[in-house]
């Protein structure tokens, strides 16, 4: 919108006695985390957007080569439209699962021990939504591999769109729009899930032997294997040390160490590297170069784009003084 349409959008906001006047926000196609808030800015101003598009406009001649637009019109086909609020509702109620997701790798410090099973974690949640539950409960990565996400569906009244999408879904009374909406769901739950097994590396063997890092691992039956999977993909200890990282392992996972297990993981692993033998000597030598190395590796860019944030807001000229002009001109 241009400042005069601002200005009559924020006048349709205050006659309807809305709080705040607020405007649409843009969803960037190369920033998919932008499309949720675009869908909930909208939703919060849909009336508005109603009274603004399909009376405000029309009632002012000045308007009318606007409408003439093809882009306005296909704006008021929409909001005339009964199925857009249900499109919207509900993909506004698929944001909590991929949340969980990002607010966790979206946090400082080594995640990558907890990578491969939270993939594991958001692909079953999203096939809970649509799949009957005896057929996701106890999958493990190959089967979710193998799983064909276009079978054993919930009835159409038990798949989860939220509360919100079923109140606007009820609005309407055509039974097949009804219908055509409820197999639209599932194909949008079926290509996202499909998306998301084809995309992910599930198949990484040392994004899953990571996992043993986790402090509740260790004492798995799986664990040793695991911590030797480590030891071979990465660089840092030769073929004849393999066995002692073994032997250090196993020394690990029964010592009662009595270390907080609920700190971040690199400090309890450091709290652990520190212990030391009778003699003085460290008790996990090679264990400790093989966890340093394993949990310097990155399981995303969020550290690398808060990075570039925070050299942005302290290279700017309101914090360097060489960006001033006056002082351009000075010798070094």
């Amino acid at each position: 919108m241009d400042s005069a349409r601002r200005e009559d959008f924020e006048k349709v906001q205050n006659e309807l006695g809305l709080d705040e006047p607020l405007h649409f926000i843009r969803h960037v196609q190369t920033r998919w985390l932008t499309l949720v808030d675009a869908l909930e800015r909208i939703a919060a101003r849909y009336e508005a957007a109603v009274r603004f598009f399909v009376h405000f406009i029309p009632s002012s001649p000045e308007n009318k080569e606007v409408m003439k637009s093809e882009r306005y019109k296909q704006i008021v086909s929409q909001l005339k439209d009964e199925e857009p609020l249900v499109h919207l509702h509900f993909l506004m109620s698929v944001k909590p699962v991929f949340d969980s997701y990002l607010r966790v790798f979206q946090t400082e410090g080594p995640l990558i021990h907890c990578l491969h099973q939270s993939m594991v974690d958001l692909i079953k949640l999203m096939l809970l939504r649509f799949v009957k539950a005896d057929k996701v409960n106890n999958l493990q990565t190959s089967g979710i591999k193998q799983l064909d996400v276009t079978k054993e569906h919930l009835k159409h009244e038990d798949i989860e769109i939220g509360p919100s999408t079923k109140g606007f879904l009820r609005k309407i009374k055509s039974q097949r729009t009804r219908t055509e909406t409820y197999i639209a769901i599932i194909k949008f739950y079926e290509t996202a899930t499909k998306y998301l097994i084809q995309s992910m590396p599930l198949d990484n063997k040392l994004l899953r032997a990571l996992g043993c890092l986790h402090p509740e691992v260790r004492k798995s039956t799986t664990s040793a294997r695991r911590i030797l999977t480590v030891a071979e993909s990465l660089p840092v200890v030769s073929q004849e040390e393999l066995v002692l990282v073994s032997d250090e392992w196993r020394k690990y996972a029964i010592d009662d160490d009595g270390i907080d297990s609920d700190s971040r993981v690199d400090k309890y692993w450091w709290k652990v590297l520190n212990r030391k033998e009778a003699s003085g000597a460290k008790k996990y030598p090679l264990l400790g170069k093989l966890v340093r190395a394993a949990l310097s590796l990155s399981h995303g860019n969020a550290d690398s784009e808060r990075g570039l944030s925070i050299n942005n807001a302290a290279v700017c000229i309101r914090r360097n003084p060489c960006c001033y002009p006056e002082n351009l001109a000075q010798p070094i």
